[in-house]
């Protein structure tokens, strides 16, 4: 017996969606089964391992991370798939995937599987949380607050900034308003601190093993 644990399972395959729920229960786990990722996502689930049967040509993982941070949540997702290809491991990584399996074979394999992602969710969800949350925030600035943001980020002042985008400092001053309001920011260095999380982890690998 396991520790009690809890996760996700997103898998449209009827007979694989079964065998994986009935392991999970010998080993102590509560599983929560979903059809597939449209369904998962409409639930708005953010709790928990997400256990993904990622069996279609292009990376299903990618897809489901990518919608996940755009409205803000960062989710511990684990691909599986009967024969896992790297051109679809490497997109699931890179889309922030805490890792890539064979599809377990024996219940220790699951459990040893979401125990894995379990401890290493601890590690890494609040600097990609804070991450996702600041993506956003950060794709509801115009074109226009965005150059703004960038020209703070340079350290160049509203005057400066007038000049390189030929518009008046009072529009500059403008834009930045609505734009620290949009960020949720109370000065320019956190306004900057925003903006460098949000491109830090939402799109980059964790520091997971690819496991076969």
């Amino acid at each position: 017996m396991h520790k009690s644990s809890f996760f996700h399972l997103i898998d449209n395959d009827q007979g694989s969606q079964k065998w994986l729920f009935d392991a999970a229960l010998q080993c102590g786990m509560r599983c929560q089964r979903h059809g597939d990722v449209q369904q998962f996502l409409a639930n708005g689930n953010r709790d928990g391992v997400v256990l993904l049967h990622d069996n279609r040509p292009t990376s299903l993982a990618a897809d489901l991370l990518q919608n996940a941070a755009r409205s803000g949540r960062w989710l511990g997702v684990v691909g599986f798939c009967s024969e896992p290809d790297v051109e679809k491991v490497v997109a699931a990584m890179k889309a922030g995937a805490l890792s890539f399996h064979k599809t377990p074979s024996t219940s220790d394999e699951l459990a040893a599987l979401i125990d894995n992602a379990e401890t290493e969710m601890l590690t890494t969800f609040k600097v990609r949380a804070e991450s996702a949350r600041a993506h956003a925030d950060m794709i509801r600035l115009s074109a226009r607050e965005r150059q703004v943001l960038d020209r703070v980020a340079n350290g160049e002042s509203n005057k400066e900034i007038a000049r390189l985008l030929n518009i008046s400092p009072r529009t500059v001053e403008l834009h930045r308003t609505n734009m620290m309001g949009k960020l949720g920011a109370k000065n320019a260095a956190e306004a900057i601190r925003l903006c460098l999380t949000a491109a830090f982890s939402v799109h980059a690998p964790p520091a997971s093993m690819i496991q076969n």
